[in-house]
This record gives C-alpha cells, sequence and structure tokens, in this order.
C-alpha cells in the first residue's frame, strides 16, 4: 500500500489560512490571560477582561466549527469517505484528569513522605547500630532499611520524571 498522498494546492493553502487563524486566536486568548493576571496581581479589576475572553471563546468555538465542517468536506470531495476509517485503535490510557495544582501538591506530598521514609530508615539503622542485637538480625534491620530507602528514591525519581514531563 503506498503512503504517499497528493494533496491539492487548495487544501494546503487551507491548511495554512487555518494554522494562522489558530495562531491568531491562541495569541489572542495568551494575551488576555497575561492581562488578567497582571491585573490580579495589581489588586486591579479584572472581570472586564474575563468577560471579553468568554465573548472571544464563543466567537473561536464557532470558528473552530466551521474549520473542522469546511475540512470534512474537503477530505470527503478529495479522499471520499474512505479517509474517515478509522485505524486499529490502541487501547486507551487509563488516567486521571487533575489540576496542575493538585498534580503539584501531589508531587510535594510525595517528595515529603520519601524524605520522611528516608529519615525513619536512619533512625532505625541508628538505633539497631546503638543496640547489641543478634548479627542476623542487625543485619536484617539493615537490609530493610536499604530496601526502604531503594523505594523511597524510586517513588521519587518516578514523580520527579512524571512532574518533568508534565512542566
Amino acid at each position: 500500500m503506498d503512503k504517499n498522498v497528493s494533496v491539492p494546492e487548495s487544501m494546503v493553502s487551507m491548511l495554512f489560512g487555518d494554522v494562522n487563524a489558530l495562531h491568531g486566536m491562541l495569541t489572542k486568548m495568551i494575551s488576555m490571560y497575561q492581562l488578567e493576571s497582571e491585573l490580579k496581581k495589581h489588586h486591579k479589576a479584572y472581570l472586564h477582561v474575563r468577560d471579553e475572553a468568554d465573548e472571544m471563546c464563543k466567537v473561536y468555538s464557532c470558528a473552530l466549527q466551521a474549520m473542522q465542517k469546511r475540512w470534512f468536506s474537503a477530505m470527503v470531495e478529495q479522499f471520499g469517505t474512505d479517509a474517515f476509517k478509522q485505524m486499529e485503535k490502541a487501547p486507551a490510557e487509563n488516567g486521571v484528569m487533575m489540576s496542575v495544582d493538585s498534580f503539584n501538591n501531589i508531587l510535594d506530598d510525595t517528595l515529603c513522605l520519601t524524605e520522611c521514609v528516608d529519615a525513619l530508615a536512619d533512625n532505625l539503622e541508628g538505633l539497631v547500630g546503638a543496640m547489641k542485637l543478634p548479627d542476623d538480625l542487625v543485619a536484617q534491620y539493615i537490609n530493610i532499611c536499604n530496601s526502604t530507602r531503594a523505594v523511597a528514591d524510586d517513588v521519587l525519581e518516578r514523580w520527579i520524571e512524571m512532574g518533568e514531563a508534565h512542566e
């Protein structure tokens, strides 16, 4: 099966036009968000900015729907309904939607808990060293401390990687 597809110039022009329009929409929304943030920082009225942004969202939503209809029509006209046949869907990953603040709070809590686990392991190791216990029991407690630290380090590493990927 040939993976190369010939796309008419009109569709390429439409693509660039829509990308430019989307860029403009995004730029305006970002500037509205920055203006609102700046006004909030200085404890100035910002609700008019929020109202204007809400209106922009309504207009942009209509523009996006129009783009979608235009693209659907162009794709059907150019490639037929076969263009919309779905490939085998990969199983969806399970996940949880959460705010950035919630994610950061969970990350901070995890960091604190891993630090607590490390402190507990250090204290247990110190107590075991100070007490007169049989060598095999000392080795067992030291092994528990080392395993606990390793688990805490693994959890910490995974959360840090998730946080970096999330940013």
